[in-house]
């Protein structure tokens, strides 16, 4: 019979204000750790980006996180965000990040509890994230 391996997470936090960016960070940390804790897995990484905001081109550990799913190198199984708008506050932009990460099989997940949709064509999609 194969063992059962727990899921391992993977933290992506980022903080877009350089003023209270350890405050922040430190928050989604703590949030991150518990949600884990509840849900029974092993937070195995933590990636932070500090004055990072989602839609400029200087996420460095973001695009190296993005790269390494793409190649099917990723040492975890679930991304955890503290919400989806840490990804991308663009709705196009973020349905084609977690279609990407769906792809590589990595599992996308927000403690605020939000559901990404994956069933809207990215380039379609308008509105506010769900």
């Amino acid at each position: 019979m194969p063992a059962c391996t727990t899921p391992r997470v993977c933290f992506y936090a980022r903080s877009s204000n350089t003023r209270h960016a350890a405050a922040g960070l430190g928050r989604q940390i703590e949030a991150a750790r518990h949600w884990c804790a509840q849900h029974d897995l092993a937070l195995t990484d933590i990636l932070l980006e500090e004055r990072g905001r989602s839609e400029t081109p200087d996420r460095s550990k973001f695009d190296r996180l993005m790269a390494q799913a793409l190649r099917g190198a990723v040492p975890f199984d679930v991304l955890l965000v503290h919400s989806l708008c840490r990804l991308s506050r663009h709705p196009a932009r973020l349905a084609l990040l977690l279609k990407r990460l769906e792809r590589a099989k990595v599992q996308v997940r927000a403690i605020t509890g939000e559901m990404p949709d994956l069933s809207v064509d990215p380039v379609q999609r308008e509105g506010k994230v769900r």
